[in-house]
């Protein structure tokens, strides 16, 4: 199914009146004729100053996942932001529509930033394709001095690749209800805690995300880097807020 039927589809589903579907799709046909994604150094808050790259929610993630209908935190700046709406949906349809081997030259171009040390996939949203984690794979084996990080439900995609940089750091993510899946390459956990996580192979050997929202204690990403170094492997975990 096409990108844009996706959208229609899902928004239709959501029935949010405010929002027509169809001329989010006709911005969003504007915003790739300049063929640039786009990429954020400083729009989210948790993150600080790591750039990070997004792709709508839902339309990329798994459909048979329980978080999908089930409180995603991914939907809410979706609708509250209409131009953060349109362009994460400029990423994906731009992705769609222009060769892979442009799309790997405009992140390679990118990474290539002075001083860019540490980078976030998905900030929303989820690995599109298959071709889409390769392109991540060279990317990171291309510049081996940028941390990579990444949060994925894609397990599938995951499983099925051969081989991952170590400076490619993946955490499979895990939700209330959900039965862990395989994990052929032994990778760590993120955790979504709201006090009933109680699955010991979750729990134990874990560290807890220090950002508290809405506190005065926010210790942003770009301070504390564990995910990205995580030198023992061990599990994160979120607390639900």
């Amino acid at each position: 199914m096409s990108f844009e039927n996706n959208y229609l589809e899902w928004m239709n589903k959501l029935n949010y009146k405010h929002i027509d579907p169809n001329k989010d799709i006709q911005i969003v046909k504007e915003l790739i004729k300049n063929k640039e994604y786009t990429i954020p150094l400083k729009q989210d808050t948790k993150l600080g100053k790591i750039p990070n790259f997004s792709m709508p929610p839902v339309i990329t993630c798994n459909p048979t996942l329980p978080c999908v209908d089930d409180k995603c935190y991914g939907k809410k700046p979706m609708i509250l932001y209409p131009n953060y709406r349109t362009s994460i949906m400029k990423n994906l349809l731009l992705y769609e529509s222009i060769p892979r081997s442009e799309t790997f030259k405009i992140f390679d171009d990118f990474m290539k930033s002075p001083n860019l040390n540490y980078f976030r996939w998905f900030a929303n949203g989820d690995i599109p394709d298959p071709e889409f984690l390769n392109i991540m794979i060279k990317l990171a084996e291309k510049h081996s001095h940028i941390y990579f990080l990444l949060f994925t439900k894609r397990f599938d995609f995951i499983n099925a690749t051969p081989y991952i940089p170590s400076n490619l750091k993946i955490f499979f993510s895990t939700w209330r209800g959900l039965e862990l899946p395989e994990n052929k390459h032994n990778l760590p956990w993120a955790v979504y805690q709201d006090g009933t996580e109680k699955r010991e192979i979750l729990t134990k050997r874990s560290f807890t995300c220090p950002y508290i929202p809405r506190s005065d204690k926010k210790v942003k990403c770009d301070a504390c880097l564990f995910c990205w170094k995580n030198p023992k492997n061990k599990n994160v975990i979120f607390k639900a807020h």
